[in-house]
C-alpha cells in the first residue's frame, strides 16, 4: 500500500509514515515510481512500538 493508505490504516499522518521509512525502520519496495508497503511489514513495524497505558504526560487540562 502506498504512504497515505498504511498512515490512514494505523492511524498516523502521512509524514510520519513517510519519516519512518525515510530513517529505515519501516521497510518499503519500489514499484515503478512508487514506494509501496506490504502489509506484514507496517503490521511488523506497528507490533514492534511499545505498548503504553494510562495517562499521557503533559495532556489534558491539568498540564504539569
Amino acid at each position: 500500500m502506498r504512504s497515505v493508505a498504511a498512515a490512514y490504516h494505523i492511524g498516523v499522518s502521512p509524514a510520519t509514515i513517510e519519516r519512518v521509512m525515510r530513517d529505515g525502520s519501516l521497510p518499503y519496495r519500489m514499484v515503478g515510481d512508487a514506494r509501496v508497503i506490504a502489509a506484514e511489514d507496517l503490521e511488523k513495524w506497528f507490533l514492534s512500538l511499545p505498548v503504553q497505558h494510562g495517562k499521557l504526560p503533559g495532556r489534558g487540562i491539568h498540564k504539569k
